[in-house]
């Protein structure tokens, strides 16, 4: 079996992708030209819960996301052997996935089998929302009947059939993630991130959505309470960061003030 096929819809920076794949495929690129977020919305859809990293709402387009925001991703799998979806039941039965067929050529699916739709094919689907409530992501991930008509899958009229972890385990997905230290500091997840919005009290969620624009809004950003908090919890400050803070240092040192009140950790 293999991926032929990658739709991404709102994640990262990507508003809109449509993706074909063959057997073997390799992204190049420059920095920031979305082949991470390629690889990521992959680990989404196939990887194993406790190796996929948490989503943010940097993860969302636009990094703020509202009550209607949504991540799709819907990837065409095929390649099964034999091509008969009655030798692969855990694939495909009531409870399971729709059997499609794939044109290899013109990249398309359709219901049934005809001289150009010949290999057979399911699609995975994957989804989250953001709570603004708890700031926190939820997911889904599910057998799509027809993308076409796919709708929200929150919505709680939606029927959707859950994919199982053994089920995927056939595909032989396998990913070494990266770490991204930057959206990990500065996300609602973030334990940084809590510690210094706690210094403004017990703020409810829209309070700490509202404190977090206006950190955001501000000329420099993240950049001093990022650096002030590493110094009083004693967190050493990545490379890459360092270089970014020294060109707002020389700018303007005013703004890292290392009086900064910050709660004991």
């Amino acid at each position: 079996m293999h991926i032929v096929r990658l739709k991404i819809s709102g994640f990262r920076g990507v508003s809109s992708a449509d993706i074909s794949l063959g057997q073997h495929s390799v992204l190049v690129g420059p920095n920031n030209s979305g082949k991470t977020t390629i690889i990521e919305a992959l680990a989404l859809l196939f990887g194993r819960d406790r190796l996929v990293r948490r989503l943010t709402e940097h993860d969302f387009y636009g990094s703020n996301p509202n009550e209607t925001a949504r991540i799709i991703c819907i990837a065409t799998v095929s390649g099964f052997i034999p091509n008969d979806p009655q030798n692969h039941p855990s694939w495909f039965s009531p409870e399971r996935g729709v059997e499609k067929w794939f044109d290899p050529n013109a990249k398309t699916l359709s219901a049934l089998p005809d001289a150009q739709h010949t290999a057979l094919a399911v699609q995975i689907g994957f989804a989250a929302r953001f709570d603004l409530d708890e700031l926190e992501a939820e997911t889904i991930r599910f057998f799509v009947d027809d993308e076409a008509t796919l709708g929200d899958p929150f919505d709680e009229n939606a029927h959707l059939r859950i994919v199982h972890i053994k089920t995927l385990q056939e595909l032989g997905f396998f990913l070494v993630p990266a770490s991204r230290t930057w959206d990990k500091w500065i996300s609602f997840s973030s334990e940084l991130f809590r510690r210094v919005v706690a210094t403004r009290g017990n703020l409810p969620a829209q309070a700490v959505r509202t404190e977090r624009e206006r950190l955001s809004a501000v000329k420099f950003g993240w950049w001093p309470l990022i650096v002030v908090a590493c110094r009083h919890y004693r967190i050493p400050l990545p490379l890459h960061l360092f270089e970014e803070l020294h060109k707002v240092k020389t700018s303007d040192d005013t703004h890292l003030n290392e009086e900064t009140s910050l709660p004991s950790a």
